[in-house]
């Protein structure tokens, strides 16, 4: 017997159901943004593909907030 939302106690959605188009619409997501692979770490607009050490992590935030607060400079034009 396969249980569905209507078959559940109240109507209620099962929680693996939901899990899974949780998990679909992720999978859609990351396609979408040019993942194809995992793990898949999105930095800003820069995409890091693989595992890493956390260094790598450090630096690249790093010398984000760095850019960042050189936009913000007093002077500075968009």
């Amino acid at each position: 017997m396969k249980l569905t939302a209507a078959s559940s106690p109240g109507g209620v959605p099962l929680p693996g159901y939901l899990g899974k188009t949780k998990v679909k619409e992720e999978t859609i997501m990351g396609l979408t943004l040019g993942a194809r692979a995992t793990p898949v770490f999105l930095i800003n607009d820069m995409m890091l593909v693989g595992a890493h050490p956390f260094e790598t992590f450090r630096e690249i935030i790093e010398e984000e907030l760095q850019a960042s607060q050189k936009d913000k400079a007093p002077g500075k034009q968009k």
